[in-house]
C-alpha cells in the first residue's frame, strides 16, 4: 500500500515556510484588493482563485502529514495558473512566484524534483502563449526561480543533513549504553 503523506515531525524550517507563505499571502491579497487592475467582477474571482491557491497546497503541508507531491502539483496548477493569469495586467508581478518556488524547492524530494522543475520551467513558456512580451518578465522569472529554488534546495539539505545528524546522535547513544552495559557485566565478571 503506497502511504500518500510522509510522517515526519516539523521543524523550525516547516514552521518558517508556513509564516511565509501566510506573508505572501496576506501582502499579496492586500495587492490584489487596493492596487490591482481588474474589473470588479474579476477582482472578486482573483480574491477567491488566490485564497484558493494558498489554502489548497497548504492542506498538504500539516503536521505530521506531509504529501510533497501533492503540495507541488497543486501549487503548479493553483498558482502557475494565477500568475499566468496575472501577467495579462501587468508585467510586473514577478515577486508574485517567490515563495511558491521557494517552497516547492524545499519540498521537493528526490523523485518529484524533475517533474516539480519541468512545471516551473513551463510557466514562462505559457506567458509567452498568451502573447506577453516578456523578455525581461523571463529574465526576472529565471533570476527568481535561481535564487529561490537554490534557497528551497537549501533549506531541504539544511534539513536532511539535520535529520542524518540526529539519527547518528542516537545511534551513538544507544551503542555508548550498549557498551557501558557490557563495561558493567565485564566488572562483575572479573570481581
Amino acid at each position: 500500500m503506497v502511504t500518500l503523506y510522509l510522517k515526519r515531525s516539523w521543524h523550525w524550517i516547516d514552521y518558517s515556510l508556513v509564516f511565509f507563505r501566510l506573508c505572501w499571502y496576506i501582502i499579496n491579497l492586500f495587492i490584489i484588493i487596493s492596487t490591482a487592475p481588474f474589473r470588479p467582477n474579476e477582482q472578486y474571482w482573483m480574491v477567491i482563485l488566490f485564497t484558493a491557491s494558498y489554502i489548497t497546497p497548504q492542506l498538504f503541508h500539516l503536521p505530521n502529514r506531509i504529501s510533497s507531491s501533492g503540495f507541488i502539483l497543486s501549487e503548479l496548477i493553483l498558482t502557475g495558473s494565477l500568475f499566468v493569469w496575472v501577467t495579462n495586467y501587468s508585467a510586473y508581478v514577478i515577486d508574485f512566484m517567490w515563495i511558491p518556488i521557494l517552497s516547492i524547492a524545499f519540498l521537493s524530494a528526490t523523485r518529484t524534483q524533475w517533474w516539480a522543475a519541468a512545471g516551473i520551467s513551463i510557466l514562462p513558456l505559457c506567458i509567452f502563449v498568451i502573447g506577453k512580451p516578456a523578455a525581461e518578465l523571463f529574465l526576472q522569472y529565471i533570476v527568481a526561480l535561481i535564487l529561490f529554488g537554490t534557497m528551497g534546495l537549501a533549506f531541504r539539505f539544511l534539513l536532511q543533513k539535520n535529520e542524518e545528524q540526529k539519527a547518528l546522535v542516537k545511534e551513538l547513544h544507544i551503542k555508548n549504553q550498549q557498551l557501558r552495559r557490557k563495561i558493567i557485566l565485564l566488572s562483575l565478571y572479573l570481581y
